[in-house]
């Protein structure tokens, strides 16, 4: 379900009123649910050659900009591909199954919640919003381009404090140990006791060249069995209504 600014949303921290596409996912049955799951990922990324000078200097640039300022499309592996797709959270979500996106992200959260929830069940989204470069074969943390600055964790502790106000998570799940080391949400969630919390590696992060996606769906299946203490029926993948992964 993608999320539209309205009147109700009067603090709306700044960056998502000029970059909308990147509004967390909420799904359907996420408002009513007794239990309200926010998984939190690291980052959207883009195209190589869409990695415009606001996005690759150092400091506030990205944070001064609205979407408006990206290309409109750029080349990807021989194919024009629409820029703003690949950091709209809602449309990555959407579109998870989607052979355009080469970013596993969303089909293997997908696959590790499948027994016990959907999408349309859940929030979610990156806590970084800023994407970072294209990241080479060997994972994120060896991208020695990305490093987080002082403006990616100012502007994510606003969205996230937004985020608990207007959508009141009773879980959320910090599925990248980048977020966890280096962002400051931790002093974030501090504020908000009652919250539930579990932290779990990313899906694509790497230790020693080992892909984590093993241990990533056990931590992930451990902590949904206690608060989804019932399973539902096995059931095949199914695209939300309505990733880049």
């Amino acid at each position: 379900m993608s999320l539209e600014i309205s009147d109700q949303q009067e603090d709306l921290p700044d960056h998502l009123v000029r970059f909308p596409c990147m509004m967390p996912w909420v799904g359907d049955n996420y408002p009513a649910a007794k239990t309200r799951l926010a998984i939190v990922a690291e980052s959207h990324y883009l195209p190589d050659n869409a990695c415009t000078d606001i996005n690759r200097d150092p400091g506030d640039k990205w944070y001064e900009s609205c979407q408006c300022d990206l290309p409109s499309t750029a080349i990807h592996e021989g194919k024009t591909v629409n820029v703003l797709n690949w950091i709209n959270t809602c449309h990555c979500v959407e579109n998870y199954d989607k052979p355009e996106y080469k970013n596993s992200t969303y089909p293997r959260v997908a696959e590790a919640i499948q027994d016990f929830c959907t999408f349309e069940d859940i929030s979610f989204f990156n806590y970084i919003f800023r994407p970072v470069y294209e990241s080479p074969k060997k994972g994120y943390s060896a991208n020695p381009l990305f490093k987080v600055r002082d403006a990616d964790r100012c502007t994510s502790a606003k969205i996230m404090r937004w985020f608990i106000c207007e959508h009141k998570p009773t879980d959320i799940i910090i599925a990248s140990s980048i977020v966890l080391k280096y962002c400051g949400i931790q002093r974030v969630l501090d504020e908000y006791p009652d919250i539930r919390r579990h932290e779990i590696h990313h899906p694509l992060e790497r230790n020693k060249d080992v892909p984590n996606r093993p241990k990533f769906e056990r931590d992930m299946q451990s902590f949904l069995r206690k608060i989804f203490p019932q399973p539902r029926p096995t059931r095949n993948l199914k695209m939300p209504s309505a990733g880049q992964g």
